[in-house]
């Protein structure tokens, strides 16, 4: 904040001291709302006994007959709302969903997402679980899932958790305690935490990031539930 001020101060034009205020405020709130500290990582977990573990509730399903029911609940939001030219988009298939697409840095760009409508009441359990596969050469990419209550759908906010996936079928837990950054295009801001009993929307994303991140991307999706431990 010291540093804002100081070229606010050196600064001629108000829209530049204005310009240098604002950069100053959203460097302290991310500071504030996103500390240095080890982002947490979700890994996913292979065989019966992770599936097993614990209870769930089944919220969408891939693999199944119905599948292709959830599926059409999927639409494309990706970066060439702000002029980018990624892509991606939620396809059904017989061994069920796919996240699929292409990562590109063009025009400033660099994320492509999937989004579903919901209204699901989490305030019963721990977490959402999501059991998803990588792509053979795509184990090493970092995927988001997206939470938003009613006031995110109000206020244009978000709440995001990384997670990695294998080149097998395997069950990731994302508990609701990790969903405690709410954003705004990349920005924290200030607010309650997530309402887990008004949950609105769900979502994958791929981000912008290591070279890793970039270029063509799968990810196989299967099912989506809550789980309590």
């Amino acid at each position: 904040l010291r540093e804002g001020v100081a070229r606010a101060d050196d600064a001629r034009a108000v829209e530049d001291k204005i310009l240098a205020l604002r950069r100053a405020m959203d460097r302290a709130t991310d500071c504030l709302m996103n500390p240095k500290e080890p982002k947490d990582m979700y890994e996913a977990e292979v065989g019966a006994q992770a599936r097993d573990r614990g209870e769930t509730v089944r919220l969408m399903s891939f693999a199944s007959a119905a599948g292709g029911d959830d599926a059409k609940r999927w639409r494309a939001l990706n970066d060439g709302v702000m002029g980018g030219m990624s892509d991606g988009f939620f396809m059904s298939g017989e061994r069920g969903a796919n996240f699929v697409g292409n990562v590109s840095l063009e025009r400033n760009g660099g994320f492509a997402s999937v989004r579903a409508a919901v209204e699901e009441d989490g305030e019963a359990y721990d977490g959402i679980y999501v059991d998803v596969v990588a792509a053979e050469d795509n184990a090493s990419k970092t995927w988001l899932f997206i939470l938003k209550d009613d006031l995110c759908m109000r206020e244009q906010m978000n709440f995001k958790t990384a997670f990695k996936a294998k080149g097998e079928l395997g069950r990731v837990k994302l508990p609701f305690d990790a969903f405690n950054r709410p954003e705004r295009m990349g920005r924290a801001m200030y607010r309650e935490p997530l309402r887990t009993r008004m949950l609105r929307e769900f979502g994958f994303m791929i981000l912008k990031g290591d070279d890793v991140q970039v270029g063509r991307f799968a990810l196989g999706i299967a099912e989506i539930g809550f789980y309590r431990d």
